[in-house]
């Protein structure tokens, strides 16, 4: 049996072809066979509906892991782990970080240090500074896009705080607890559902799911990911039903 997770955005997105009936019927598979399958994500606990409305329910998943590992969900959607930010690190950022957006992810949705500038696919709260606004401190992932002008040194002053790590992928950085990541997300999940690492496979393509595809047993990511990427994988594959087929015939 194998543990099988999935970026969230590699699995519906890649290439820009969408979930390609192939995948699907691949996906299923799988499962009929006994393995378990997955998405694990950077986004939110709260974007589980927005997951849902891009596989239209043509996918049953087993599992769901967001916010790079800070919150695990079994397949009713139950909370079965979850690690929050330090509180003292959230009041510093509270306290010192002004005129840069920032996205609070919290377990009932997102709160913005200010207006958005694009559209968000999920119930949010525009703060504006009011931290009064959060309903407690149990964040899950702080994210900023670090594109913005004065980002960068805003990004690398959180980046060294103590008890926190920081992850980015193609746009955002986000920062979590120390001790999470979409590689220990997986370990963990796979832990929690009975499997080994021995069991465990992973694709994505993008930095912060660099940890994921070298933590799994088997990692997979496409011939057109950035060299790093390309590097922590076992196998370049050209689609999800590529790397399902793999899985299938070397049990």
């Amino acid at each position: 049996m194998k543990f099988t997770l999935k970026k969230q955005d590699t699995l519906y997105f890649h290439d820009g072809r969408g979930l390609r009936k192939e995948d699907i019927e691949a996906i299923k598979q799988f499962q009929r066979a006994g393995n378990k399958f997955g998405v694990n994500t950077g986004r939110s606990k709260c974007m589980y509906d927005y997951i849902q409305d891009i596989v239209n329910d043509k996918i049953d998943f087993d599992f769901k892991i967001f916010a790079n590992g800070s919150c695990i969900l079994d397949e009713d959607g139950e909370v079965v782990y979850e690690r929050f930010l330090p509180e003292d690190f959230l009041r510093y950022v509270m306290e010192n970080i002004r005129g840069i957006p920032l996205t609070f992810h919290h377990q009932s949705g997102l709160y913005f240090s200010e207006a958005p500038a694009g559209v968000v696919d999920s119930p949010y709260t525009v703060m504006d500074y009011d931290y009064s606004l959060l309903p407690d401190l149990k964040i899950y992932e702080l994210s900023l896009d670090y594109s913005l002008p004065d980002a960068q040194d805003v990004m690398e002053k959180l980046a060294s705080y103590p008890g926190v790590v920081a992850a980015k992928n193609s746009k955002f950085c986000d920062f979590n607890a120390e001790g999470t990541s979409k590689g220990i997300g997986l370990v963990k999940a796979a832990e929690l559902f009975g499997f080994s690492k021995e069991q465990t496979a992973a694709i994505g393509d993008s930095y912060n799911d660099i940890p994921m595809i070298r933590d799994a047993e088997v990692g997979f990511t496409f011939p057109e990911s950035d060299q790093p990427v390309k590097d922590a994988a076992n196998v370049l594959c050209d689609g999800i039903n590529e790397a399902v087929d793999y899985l299938m015939n070397n049990e």
